[in-house]
């Protein structure tokens, strides 16, 4: 396990979590229109993912050793954010009749599981990276490369893969792109 592979993966993570946002609150319009309602809970229940990913990566990255855990948070990252069409189809048959502001709350259900295996992973990271000391170095480093990465999933969604791919393709793509992460990182333990 080197830091870069790790500190790769913390940047890959801030970037598709980002082109979750971007993409799956350009999937929720989809479905009730481009209001202010589908930008905000796309936006807003994708933070609340990634805060309860921040936590929950925290103390299960306390608790581990290795990169075992790690990569299976990747994976499940990247399963998750494969199924998005699926969990926003079903959610939204499901929310037929609904004003358009419940609608999208209901749409921005679908973006939760994904993000928050994203945001289980900067915790995760930093402690990995920080086992000799260092932590706080380790974590302004690891969210500086994340928010970097969030950046550039920000700009190259909304640039690039929306005007040349369709969104199921973009979340395949994702998907795809965080389970060779979860492989990159590769196999150790302390």
């Amino acid at each position: 396990m080197t830091i870069r592979r790790l500190l790769a993966a913390a940047f890959i993570s801030g970037a598709c979590a980002m082109a979750v946002e971007i993409a799956g609150s350009r999937a929720i319009a989809g479905f009730v229109g481009s209001t202010i309602y589908t930008w905000a809970s796309g936006i807003g229940f994708t933070l609340l993912a990634l805060s309860a990913g921040y936590v929950a990566g925290g103390i299960i990255a306390d608790g581990s050793k290795g990169t075992a855990r790690l990569r299976a948070m990747l994976f499940c990252a990247g399963a998750f954010t494969a199924a998005i069409p699926l969990i926003l189809g079903t959610l939204m048959g499901n929310a037929r009749g609904l004003d358009v502001i419940m609608a999208s709350m209901v749409a921005g259900i679908a973006l939760v599981p994904a993000c928050v295996f994203y945001g289980m992973t900067s915790p995760f990271v930093i402690r990995l990276v920080s086992k000799r000391g260092g932590e706080g170095q380790s974590a302004g480093s690891v969210f500086a490369i994340s928010t970097a990465g969030s950046v550039a999933g920000i700009l190259g969604t909304g640039f690039i893969l929306i005007p040349a791919m369709g969104l199921s393709s973009i979340f395949l793509a994702l998907g795809g792109v965080m389970a060779a992460s979860a492989l990159a990182v590769g196999e150790v333990s302390e």
